[in-house]
C-alpha cells in the first residue's frame, strides 16, 4: 500500500512511538529532540519511515513467526539505538499471540502496537456499514476498568485531560452496544471512533487484562484482545475512503471504505512523552 496516498498501516508493526506527538518533539532528561512531522505539525505513528514501513529480519522458530530490527540512533529524530523484536504466534486455540520487546542504548520513548484491521462479517460479505451490524463491548467482565478515555483536540492531539466515560453515552462501551447507535455521537463531529480508553491493568506482565470483546451476531464471530498495556485506541476506519469516492483496493481486489473495519490498538497513553 505504498503507492497510496493515505497510508492506512494495515497490519502494520507500529513504532518507534504508536499514535501522536504534539509538535513532533519531546524534551528528555533536559535536551529537546526533533522529530519527523508525518501528521501536519505532528508526529504520527514513528514519523514518515516509521517501524512499519522498515524491512526487518525474519524467522521461522517451531510454531512462531520472529521479527527482528535495528533502528539506529537519529532514526526520524528518536535517540538512540533500539533493537525491536516481533513474535508472532497462532495457537491450537486459535490464539494470535504477539509478543514485542524493545532494547536501547539510551533512554528514548518507545510505545509499540499491531495496526491490524478486522471486519467480523467476513471479507466475501462486503458490508456496506460496519456499524450496522457489530455490538463492541470493552472490558464487560471488568467494566470499571474502562471508565476513562484521553481528550483530544481537533488534531487528535491529547489535552492531557482524562475524562470519565460517564460524561458521554458515546464514550461508555463498558456494556454490549450496537455501534451504529453511537457512532454518529463521538465527541469531535460523530465521525467515529479514533480514541484512547484507559485501561486500570491488574497484570503488566502477562497478557490476562480483557480489553474488549466484539461480536457479530448474524454469523457469531466474535473476537476478544488481552493485553498487558494501559491503553487502547479504538478506531473505525475513519480515514478510508467515502463510499462516493475512489477506494482502497485490498485482498482479491476488496474496495475498501470508511468505517468497513476497526483497530484496537493496544498501548501506552497517546503523547505520554509530553505529559
Amino acid at each position: 500500500y505504498s503507492s497510496t496516498v493515505y497510508n492506512p498501516y494495515f497490519g502494520a508493526t507500529i513504532g518507534r512511538v504508536a499514535n501522536r506527538i504534539k509538535n513532533g518533539e519531546f524534551t528528555l532528561n533536559g535536551k529537546t529532540y526533533h522529530l519527523a512531522k508525518n501528521a501536519g505539525q505532528n508526529t504520527l505513528h514513528g514519523g514518515f519511515k516509521g517501524w512499519n514501513s522498515k524491512i526487518w529480519n525474519a524467522a521461522v522458530q517451531r510454531d512462531q513467526l520472529a521479527f527482528s530490527l535495528l533502528s539506529e540512533d537519529g532514526d526520524e529524530g528518536f535517540p538512540g539505538d533500539a533493537i525491536a523484536s516481533v513474535i508472532f504466534r497462532l495457537t491450537a486455540d486459535g490464539e494470535l499471540r504477539i509478543e514485542m520487546k524493545v532494547f536501547v542504548t539510551k533512554a528514548t520513548p518507545i510505545n509499540l502496537t499491531n495496526h491490524s484491521y478486522f471486519n467480523l462479517a467476513g471479507h466475501v460479505r462486503k458490508p456496506t456499514n460496519l456499524e450496522i451490524f457489530v455490538i463492541i463491548c470493552l472490558s464487560a467482565t471488568f467494566a470499571h476498568k474502562m471508565d476513562r478515555w484521553t481528550v483530544t483536540d481537533a488534531e487528535s492531539i491529547p489535552t492531557g485531560e482524562i475524562r470519565s466515560v460517564l460524561d458521554d453515552t458515546a464514550m461508555d462501551l463498558r456494556n454490549s452496544t450496537v455501534l451504529g447507535d453511537v457512532i454518529g455521537k463521538v465527541p469531535g463531529g460523530g465521525g467515529g471512533y479514533d480514541h484512547n480508553f484507559c485501561l486500570r491493568v491488574s497484570d503488566t506482565a502477562n497478557e490476562t487484562n480483557l480489553v474488549a470483546r466484539v461480536l457479530h451476531p448474524t454469523s457469531g464471530r466474535y473476537l476478544q484482545v488481552f493485553s498487558n498495556q494501559p491503553g487502547v485506541q479504538f478506531y473505525t476506519a475513519n480515514f478510508l475512503p467515502e463510499r462516493d469516492s475512489a477506494s482502497i483496493r485490498g485482498k482479491n481486489g476488496t474496495a475498501y471504505f470508511k468505517h468497513g473495519a476497526f483497530c484496537l490498538e493496544t498501548q501506552n497513553y497517546p503523547d505520554a512523552v509530553n505529559h
